[in-house]
């Protein structure tokens, strides 16, 4: 932290080293599930300071064999710690238990931004497929489809083919 109490910025490693992308090649063979996915970013940066709480948040969401991360810390870290969750929209479902105290904030790792893109991918396989299929298969075909258009078309009925 800097005097004045606010914290540093950029303090963690940059954000692409613990992205995942839904790449062919980071996704398994029936392409539904990446490997290590956190989040749109991957690693806290927003808001994000060099306090051992956030460090240890970026590692785990930099290890892809992490599912879930304890922290066992009073209120305002907790507090602090999912701020910067909320504030990174990282794929991390938050939980405190209260059993002792002080209370632990239970980190787990989901796959909703891995969910989003996958709907996504899927609507633009159909739309391109859709596209493909709409497309004329040769000059001649092309040609007969403008003959057919409506709306202003110069060589149409010209009769010069």
């Amino acid at each position: 932290m800097r005097s004045g109490g606010r914290a540093r910025r950029g303090a963690l490693p940059a954000a692409g080293r613990g992205r995942r992308d839904v790449s062919p090649g980071n996704m398994d063979e029936k392409g539904k599930t990446p490997r290590g996915l956190v989040g749109e970013e991957g690693v806290p940066r927003r808001g994000a300071c060099d306090c051992q709480h956030c460090v240890g948040l970026a590692r785990f969401c930099e290890d892809p064999t992490a599912t879930e991360r304890r922290f066992t810390a009073v209120e305002s870290i907790r507090k602090h710690l999912t701020k910067v969750v909320k504030e990174n929209s990282l794929d991390i479902s938050l939980r405190t238990l209260k059993d002792k105290r002080p209370y632990t904030l239970v980190c787990k790792k989901n796959r909703a931004s891995h969910e989003r893109r996958l709907e996504l991918h899927e609507e633009n396989s159909a739309e391109m497929k859709r596209l493909l299929a709409a497309t004329p298969t040769s000059a001649g075909e092309l040609g007969e489809r403008l003959r057919k258009a409506p709306g202003k078309n110069p060589r149409a009925g010209s009769g010069d083919d």
